[in-house]
């Protein structure tokens, strides 16, 4: 799982442990996550989550191909599948 983007990484953690979550509260753990960590929200930070959301999601169209991390079960309702990464891992 080595070279993913830190918001990938970010995402993971900030839904943890939830069921299905809204896009809002999505963003309201990721930024809070970021906080945590200290990380400096990219500009245009909820596009960015959105984007990832997609890109890790087989269900829609602009999956990469490869990464399986999210399941989109209607519009702005998500879940993640994995379990996030251990230090070791990053």
């Amino acid at each position: 799982m080595r070279g993913l983007t830190p918001v990938v990484w970010y995402l993971i953690w900030a839904m943890e442990g939830a069921r299905v979550m809204q896009t809002q509260a999505i963003y309201r753990a990721f930024k809070a996550v970021c906080d945590q960590h200290k990380h400096k929200l990219p500009l245009h930070w909820r596009d960015e989550v959105r984007q990832t959301l997609q890109a890790h999601c087989p269900s829609r169209p602009r999956w990469n191909g490869k990464d399986d991390f999210f399941v989109f079960h209607r519009r702005e309702h998500w879940s993640c599948k994995i379990k996030p990464p251990t230090p070791d891992e990053l």
